[in-house]
């Protein structure tokens, strides 16, 4: 009997180890696309100021920790109490009911998430417009709640075989990126901080996905990202024809 559960243990292993290849060459073909984007998006990485890449990634930092800590519980359990048909339970709960799910989702690294991204927008705003900043950041979350909420009632129609995090994940890394303006901005210093603050912007995720590895987020994190990539590749081509015939 211990013969076969070590066998058992050591497929185990092997097959944990295969999952993890597979989830390695997604996380390395997420980094090369969300690069491609990234220089697609702005022409040259060197070009962005130190003071936006801050910016950019304390906002990255604020909205997940606010979204895991706030409302990312409460729409997972959405599609659960409906099909146990307990929804309307949930809308009629007491507002404490409300309170223990935000508890319920409460983490040391989410709100460290929070306290790092509040410092990090305070500390990118001084040239850059705060009403800006903060229209921009209240629609990341509206827009981060509806697509989760979409996200998470395709998950629920096809009985949560596709799972909504890494796809959630994305838009979070890809809107984040998107955020960088194209100035030139020549300090020595800033160098190291565009390479080394957009590294750890693009994998962060990965390394977080890699503790959890399935082929079936790799699949789907892999496929929606090469779809991203090429539809902001056509996209953006298209914008530049466009501006180049209206001048």
């Amino acid at each position: 009997m211990a013969v076969n559960l070590i066998l058992h243990q050591i497929k185990t292993f092997q097959f944990l180890k295969l999952e993890l290849f597979f989830y390695l060459i997604g996380a390395v073909i997420e980094v090369v696309a969300l690069y491609f984007f990234l220089n697609i998006l702005m022409g040259d990485i060197l070009k962005v100021r130190s003071s936006e890449i801050i910016l950019v990634l304390g906002m990255h930092r604020l909205l997940t920790g606010v979204s895991r800590t706030f409302y990312l519980n409460q729409l997972l359990a959405l599609p659960v109490n409906f099909r146990r048909g307990l929804l309307d339970r949930y809308f009629l709960a007491p507002i404490n009911t409300k309170i223990y799910y935000c508890l319920d989702s409460f983490s040391v690294k989410d709100i460290l998430n929070i306290i790092v991204g509040i410092v990090l927008v305070i500390y990118g705003i001084p040239d850059i417009n705060i009403y800006s900043v903060t229209k921009t950041c209240i629609l990341l979350i509206m827009i981060n709640i509806i697509l989760f909420s979409v996200l998470i009632t395709i998950s629920s129609l096809l009985a949560g075989k596709v799972n909504p995090g890494p796809l959630n994940a994305i838009f979070v890394n890809i809107f984040a990126l998107a955020q960088f303006k194209p100035e030139h901005f020549p300090d020595p210093f800033s160098i190291v901080i565009k390479f080394i603050i957009p590294l750890g912007l693009l994998i962060w995720k990965p390394i977080e996905l890699i503790t959890h590895p399935t082929i079936q987020d790799f699949s789907v994190f892999l496929t929606i990202t090469l779809i991203l990539y090429f539809f902001q590749k056509k996209a953006w081509l298209w914008l530049m024809y466009r501006y180049n015939s209206a001048n």
